[in-house]
C-alpha cells in the first residue's frame, strides 16, 4: 500500500464517520439518508474503504460519489411516484441503491484503465 492511499483511506474514513452521524442523526425529516444510515450504509463503507485500502482509489471515490449523489436523487426524486404498486411511500431507498450499484460498475471500468 502507497502512502497516497493511506492518506486517502484515512481522509475517507473520517468523512463517512461524519456522514453517518449527519444521516443517522442529524437529517431524520429525510427519508433516504435516515433510511441508508440504517439499512445500507455500513456495506457501502466497507466497500468504499476496502476498495481505498486495496490501493483501487478510482473505484473507492467513484462508489463513494456514487453513494452521495444517490441520496441527493433518492430524496429529491423518490417521492414522485408513490402510488405506483407495492405503493412504497418513498422510492429513495432504490434509487439509492441503483445509483451506488452503477457508480461501482462505472469505478470498476475506471479503475481498470491505466
Amino acid at each position: 500500500m502507497r502512502g497516497k492511499s493511506i492518506a486517502y483511506s484515512l481522509i475517507i474514513t473520517a468523512v463517512l464517520m461524519a456522514l453517518y452521524v449527519l444521516t443517522r442523526y442529524k437529517m431524520p425529516q429525510f427519508y433516504t439518508p435516515e433510511w441508508a444510515a440504517r439499512n445500507v450504509f455500513w456495506l457501502a463503507a466497507s466497500v468504499i474503504m476496502i476498495s481505498a485500502l486495496l490501493d483501487k482509489i478510482k473505484f473507492s471515490f467513484s462508489a463513494f460519489c456514487g453513494y452521495i449523489l444517490g441520496l441527493v436523487l433518492g430524496e429529491v426524486f423518490g417521492g414522485f411516484n408513490a402510488e405506483i404498486a407495492p405503493e412504497y411511500k418513498h422510492y429513495g431507498w432504490l434509487i439509492l441503491i441503483i445509483v451506488f450499484f452503477i457508480s461501482c460498475i462505472i469505478g470498476a471500468v475506471l479503475q481498470k484503465k491505466r
